[in-house]
């Protein structure tokens, strides 16, 4: 059986979506479960020495952009581009040989047309639903869920958005729960050594996605009692976001406890997950938040580092306060700050909770794990 999938984001390199893509795909190879991705637009800048080419094959894993995975520098083109794309890959879903095609994206418009041309080609449709779709836009929302009654299978990565697909999806359809995923087999050693024990962020720095504003507020609470003797070293994309940081930064004299280190690769990330001592979820109370399931956290807790959150979202099915992870109330940076504290003064609790943390990861995440449960559900569709 083959299992194309359609996406937009870039592959085989690049953040959360492109993980989980990787992992979905090494899990059902491992059971005979042969998966191709497209990536229907163009995802590079040209003047990277890392970016993702036209095509080829990660780990067995064949994909390809329709033409150029490098977006023009023109606007015109780009937007040429992008049509023509998919033009290519509406076909190219028509045409495959592949019998299920999985949709992994968030355009409406398009996902119709990518539905249409599966429907037309009389293959299985599964989707990815791992975030409220279209979260800041009622309308939207009403209309992508109304999508669901054309799907055979729908993959959630947490409790309430398995419940938003049972009741959006149609009666003979099958909706599985498939939580955050980890790849045990690239466990590394490697890690980054600081001057100072250190907490690391790696994603994005945005205040309503993962509260950064907050946690950053939270640190330099953190940094007063602990003198100064813990570090904060973010990487990540610039956003709106890094300027009101900085000016937190200066305002509490934090030049020298914290670094911004910009976009490093999957390697570099896992050199300094494994080198950190600490990590903060913060995750505020939204919609977004209450739905979604973070995939870093597994990354974390992988890398036996003791993790940070708060009581919104699926982690709490799995994780508890004091056992396997630090627990407390969004929108609280003082209360954040005060586990920081916590953590730091207690490294043999810290630690001892990191390990309990890795286990549960180990136990329910890793693709040896879903590989099976995902290949299943597919192959009984």
């Amino acid at each position: 059986m083959n299992v194309l999938f359609v996406t937009s984001t870039p592959f085989p390199t690049g953040m959360a979506a492109t993980n989980r893509i990787r992992n979905y795909g090494l899990g059902l190879i491992e059971n005979n479960i042969y998966p191709e991705v497209v990536v229907y637009h163009s995802t590079e800048k040209g003047n990277r020495q890392d970016y993702n080419k036209n095509s080829g094959i990660w780990e067995k894993i064949k994909y390809r952009y329709p033409y150029s995975s490098i977006r023009s520098k023109s606007f015109i083109k780009r937007r040429i581009d992008d049509i023509r794309d998919k033009i290519w890959t509406i076909r190219y879903i028509y045409s495959s040989d592949n019998e299920y095609v999985y949709i992994y994206m968030n355009s409406l418009f398009f996902e119709a047309l990518s539905i249409f041309s599966a429907k037309l080609a009389k293959k299985k449709l599964l989707r990815e639903l791992c975030e409220y779709p279209y979260h800041k836009k009622f309308f939207l929302s009403k209309l992508n869920l109304r999508l669901f009654k054309f799907y055979d299978g729908i993959i959630a990565i947490s409790q309430k958005l398995e419940n938003i697909a049972q009741i959006a999806s149609k009666s003979n359809a099958k909706v599985l729960k498939v939580p955050i995923l980890i790849n045990s087999e690239e466990l590394t050693s490697v890690r980054f050594i600081n001057e100072r024990p250190y907490i690391f962020h790696g994603g994005t720095l945005t205040e309503h996605k993962d509260a950064i504003v907050s946690t950053m507020k939270a640190f330099a609470i953190a940094n007063k009692k602990l003198r100064g003797s813990v570090d904060f070293i973010l990487a990540g994309p610039e956003s709106t976001d890094v300027p009101l940081l900085k000016e937190i930064i200066v305002a509490n004299n934090l030049q020298d406890n914290v670094k911004f280190i910009g976009l490093i690769s999957a390697d570099e990330i896992k050199k300094y997950q494994n080198g950190a001592a600490l990590c903060i979820l913060n995750k505020n109370d939204n919609l977004q938040n209450r739905c979604g399931f973070s995939t870093k956290l597994g990354e974390v807790l992988l890398s036996e580092t003791a993790v940070i959150t708060t009581t919104v979202g699926e982690a709490n099915y799995w994780l508890r306060d004091g056992e396997s992870a630090y627990i407390t109330e969004p929108h609280k940076p003082e209360l954040i700050a005060d586990l920081i504290v916590r953590a730091f003064e207690d490294p043999q609790k810290r630690e001892q909770i990191a390990k309990n943390g890795k286990d549960i990861a180990l136990r329910n995440f890793d693709i040896s794990v879903q590989g099976p449960r995902l290949a299943d559900f597919i192959s009984k569709l």
